[in-house]
């Protein structure tokens, strides 16, 4: 009974992992970088997904594997805080967060859409004060981190999304 169980399960997980490693040719990973940036400006027309797109079909800099652009819920003032650290979405249309697979890589992208009218240098100001507070945190508890936060900004594209 013993080596029955223990055959089984050692199948099992072969096949598990058989059906994990996939051959690379799945679209529910990207390859992306910490530097990169489209070859060119992306167009209004653009979904915030279609332009995370870009930005990782462009990156050069190293391999992760990246969740795809997952919209933020702006009506859960939580989500709104965790991802882009600001106390209300009043002023955001739409806004999608890119994480790693694997939750100790220190790498977070969010591109956010400012409503027409908005006080979009306002919504700035707040993802850099938010992003100067994740870097001096990632300085106290993860030092080896640092550097690669360190590199990290907020930018507006020439389309507007920030």
């Amino acid at each position: 009974m013993k080596k029955t169980l223990s055959i089984l399960l050692a199948a099992v997980m072969l096949l598990s992992f058989a059906a994990c490693s996939g051959n690379g040719s799945g679209n529910d990973t990207t390859t992306a970088g910490t530097t990169a940036a489209p070859s060119t400006a992306p167009a209004l027309s653009e979904t915030l997904e279609e332009i995370a797109d870009k930005i990782y079909k462009n990156a050069t800099d190293f391999e992760i594997s990246i969740m795809p652009a997952t919209e933020i819920d702006l009506a859960d003032a939580d989500a709104v805080n965790y991802y882009l650290g600001v106390a209300s979405a009043d002023s955001i249309e739409r806004a999608v967060f890119s994480e790693p697979m694997i939750g100790s890589i220190p790498y977070s992208m969010c591109l956010v859409k400012v409503k027409d009218g908005a006080d979009k240098a306002g919504v700035i100001a707040s993802l850099e004060t938010y992003l100067e507070s994740v870097k001096s945190n990632t300085q106290s508890y993860s030092p080896e981190n640092y550097a690669k936060t360190a590199q990290s900004e907020v930018a507006e594209a020439s389309d507007g999304t920030i």
